[in-house]
């Protein structure tokens, strides 16, 4: 199996125009839009044969994982309603990883911030027998309590904190910390991934990012793992400046050994995919396009390679700079802009390689395997 491989499946009948689901938040209704779960399936399986050069759907899931494993599927829900990993490609993996023999009770679905989790709606849509767990409350500037909630004695159901033997070290303190604290220097790992699961299967989703100008596997891994992340793109209060360190500080934390070592597969969703204002909908200039495509790799610089490679030929379709070139104050004087950064930091992607991480020119293998119902 090739390490620098990136399989792109797409279905141009994966979306289910006639079903959705509606969420309120942020003053409006918002709407996910149903994928429908024969393609999911066909698509899955499509990607991960082609990825292992395995042709039997069950032995290729069965080179990566085994039925002694217990997995982690990290989803990503901050771009809902509509450009999140999706519910029914979240079901799908189960479904494989039960056929190999890995039981449902040893599948944990996983994500930072319990809010966002319940908000979308994961508790409700995946299957019951499955566990799902939280490492934080809510997002809070003040990332830096081991418990997930900035305060001493929350511990509520499903959230389980960051384990205290797992950390790396950055030398840029979080927001309101003493600069000589060392503690504020330090981000710690979630407990799912760290102690609780054998391997990751990571759904990124394909999304712009005003700071680190994609997010995809990479900050997937970074920001989606540990706590104290804000300090990578902070605001601070006593220069009235937006401080990017995402260049740097991204291929750090992805590159701590029990984050690699676990991300054994990465499926990248871009059935919706955000190509501006992300990553979250609460922005005004949230704009999304529809790929209809996953993508799948074991390399997580490889996969941001293809993603930005993407994103840039969207943008460019909607009149959009490229991600790389995007300019904030004080270069752009567009008030209007929404950039708050002076530039993106695209670049992580080529650290994160020099880090040894994977490889910054992958082999892109495209299969388009339906078409659109009606």
């Amino acid at each position: 199996m090739a390490y620098s491989r990136v399989i792109e499946v797409i279905h141009n009948g994966v979306l289910c125009t006639n079903s959705s689901v509606t969420y309120k938040k942020f003053g409006k209704t918002l709407t996910y839009t149903r994928r429908d779960r024969e393609a999911i399936a066909s698509m899955l399986a499509k990607g991960v044969t082609q990825l292992t050069d395995v042709t039997d759907c069950d032995e290729a899931w069965s080179s990566l994982f085994s039925p002694s494993d217990v997995v982690g599927i990290k989803v990503v829900p901050v771009g809902g309603p509509q450009s999140l990993s999706s519910y029914e490609l979240v079901d799908a993996i189960a479904d494989s990883l039960e056929r190999i023999g890995v039981k449902r009770k040893s599948i944990i679905v996983f994500e930072r911030f319990r809010q966002d989790f319940l908000q979308f709606g994961y508790d409700r849509f995946i299957d019951s027998r499955m566990r799902w767990e939280c490492a934080s409350e809510k997002f809070e500037a003040r990332q830096s309590g081991l418990n997930g909630s900035g305060r001493k004695a929350l511990f509520e159901n499903h959230l389980t904190g960051y384990s205290s033997a797992h950390y790396f070290d950055f030398p840029v303190p979080c927001p309101f910390a003493d600069p000589d604290d060392r503690e504020g220097q330090r981000s710690y790992l979630c407990k799912t991934v760290a102690t609780k699961v054998d391997k990751v299967i990571s759904i990124p989703v394909l999304k712009d990012h005003v700071a680190s100008g994609l997010t995809f596997a990479l900050k997937n891994m970074s920001h989606g793992f540990f706590n104290n992340v804000y300090r990578s793109h902070q605001y601070n209060s006593s220069t009235a400046i937006r401080e990017n360190c995402c260049n740097e500080f991204i291929p750090r934390a992805a590159s701590y050994a029990t984050v690699r070592e676990k991300s054994v597969l990465f499926i990248g969703d871009s059935i919706v995919c955000t190509v501006n204002g992300g990553p979250g909908s609460w922005n005004p200039r949230f704009l999304t396009f529809e790929k209809n495509a996953l993508y799948f790799a074991t390399d997580p610089v490889a996969l941001d390679s293809v993603g930005l490679r993407v994103l840039d030929d969207v943008r460019r379709e909607q009149g959009l700079a490229a991600l790389g070139d995007v300019v904030g104050p004080p270069d752009n004087d567009d008030p209007d802009s929404g950039e708050l950064y002076r530039r993106r930091h695209v670049e992580h992607i080529e650290l994160a390689a020099d880090y040894g991480l994977g490889e910054i020119n992958p082999v892109l293998e495209t299969f388009e395997i339906g078409q659109k119902k009606g």
